[in-house]
């Protein structure tokens, strides 16, 4: 009688399984067909806008950390575990303008990156920010704007420091 249920429930289970990955390969097939071409600019603005939402939902993992490690120590200092993680934030975001983007990227025939000292946008990027039109296609030809690409690494930055001194809250 053990080794029915066994095979029943082992039956039960698979065929479950199956039409599960049937329907799922299903969808699949079906959002692959529905893709229609994106032109270049409509690529470009949700990608940037993707990595500064993104790069916002980090920042409220450094709150959700800061709120952890709050609970984690007395009252009478749950405000300077605040004060440390906006510090360290501020810190972090501060060193990373100004080294650590640019030791981030490498250059053209480099390992570790340029030692540039500050971070700045390129120049395409100013160009279109003034208004010029033919840096535009150029900016958009990259598929995402680098100041919103610094922001989100940023926010990974500071939110990796602040997890890191946490260990010491």
């Amino acid at each position: 009688m053990q080794t029915f249920l066994n095979a029943l429930i082992y039956h039960r289970f698979t065929n479950r399984v199956g039409k599960t990955l049937a329907v799922l390969g299903i969808l699949a097939c079906a959002t692959t067909a529905a893709h229609a071409a994106v032109d270049e600019e409509t690529l470009f603005v949700f990608n940037t806008f993707s990595f500064l939402i993104w790069g916002a939902l980090v920042m409220w993992m450094c709150a959700g950390f800061t709120m952890l490690e709050s609970g984690s120590v007395r009252t009478k200092n749950a405000s300077m575990i605040c004060l440390k993680n906006i510090g360290i934030y501020s810190i972090a975001g501060l060193a990373y303008y100004f080294l650590g983007y640019n030791l981030m990227y490498v250059d053209v025939g480099s390992v570790i990156g340029s030692f540039k000292f500050l971070y700045g946008p390129s120049g395409d990027e100013v160009a279109m920010l003034a208004g010029n039109e033919a840096a535009t296609a150029a900016v958009v030809k990259s598929g995402y704007s680098t100041m919103s690409n610094w922001f989100f690494q940023m926010v990974f930055v500071a939110t990796t420091a602040s997890i890191v001194s946490g260990a010491l809250a």
